[in-house]
């Protein structure tokens, strides 16, 4: 993985709380690395082994990221439900939370992901 677009996230479990994700997120060889770890959100101490989920740009519909006052996200829609398994997606849409320190790497990971699209597209 390119070293220097690692993106730290965390997600917590919408429906109860009681589980959260933490991970990272980033790019080689052409595809989206999701490195990610579920743990009990009460007392930490639960953990479900780590996970890799590897997203083939070709499957990456849409990379963005945002922020307001309070918070930074970023947003990827995926091709297939089975790309977004285990992150708390709704749907096809997997919004990853990002500390207001790494909002500028968040968005160079978008523009890296982009330009890596956009030099792979036929034609």
């Amino acid at each position: 993985m390119n070293q220097h677009l690692l993106l730290p996230f965390e997600m917590q479990d919408p429906n109860t709380g009681f589980t959260r994700v933490s991970g990272i997120v980033g790019l080689r060889d052409n595809r989206l690395i999701i490195e990610f770890q579920k743990t009990d959100n009460l007392f930490r101490a639960f953990k479900w082994p780590l996970v890799e989920r590897e997203i083939p740009l070709s499957e990456v519909i849409l990379v963005d990221a945002s922020s307001n006052v309070f918070r930074s996200f970023l947003l990827l829609r995926v091709a297939r439900l089975t790309l977004a398994d285990g992150l708390y997606a709704k749907g096809n849409e997997i919004k990853l939370r990002i500390k207001r320190s790494d909002r500028p790497l968040a968005f160079d990971l978008v523009d890296a992901i982009r330009s890596a699209q956009a030099q792979h597209r036929p034609g």
